[in-house]
């Protein structure tokens, strides 16, 4: 299922949101993310693409992790094979960040150096009373960087 930009900034909002609620009575757990409006975190079979990426959300198995998530892949990238814009959300530090993602479980897809002249350049942080405008913008315009990016990113 193909979503918009509004609809983009709804599936942000609502991992926020999740994510603070379960923290604010102390329930740790990944229960109920199945009830939610965009189903991206559990094994639904109806997917989501924004833009032509993928949409994959992260927040733990079983239990929250200390960074949620969510990734957009582009073509045959996958979280455990490849290269992908990450939106991490720290509730401990309640921060927000936008950068790329890469897999690491087998080898490196991506020359380190290449990913942190990236990362360097182009990663965003948002701290507090979040702005879920500006943050859609941002995203938007770094998934787009990373459209233009992706050939050169891969090792040589």
């Amino acid at each position: 299922m193909d979503i918009n930009q509004e609809q983009l900034r709804e599936l942000i909002i609502e991992l926020i949101n999740f994510t603070d609620k379960k923290v604010s009575i102390n329930e740790m757990t990944t229960k109920g993310c199945g009830d939610l409006k965009y189903k991206i975190y559990s094994n639904n079979k109806e997917e989501y693409n924004y833009n032509k990426f993928l949409i994959k959300g992260s927040i733990g198995h079983g239990n929250l992790s200390s960074d949620v998530g969510i990734a957009f892949l582009l073509g045959e990238n996958k979280i455990t094979n490849g290269v992908y814009i990450y939106l991490t959300y720290n509730y401990l530090k309640q921060e927000i960040y936008l950068k790329l993602g890469s897999s690491h479980q087998s080898k490196n897809v991506i020359n380190l150096e290449k990913k942190n002249v990236f990362n360097n350049r182009y990663r965003i942080n948002y701290c507090k009373d979040f702005n879920y405008f500006e943050i859609t913008e941002s995203l938007i315009r770094l998934l787009d960087v990373f459209k233009k990016s992706l050939i050169n990113l891969y090792n040589e």
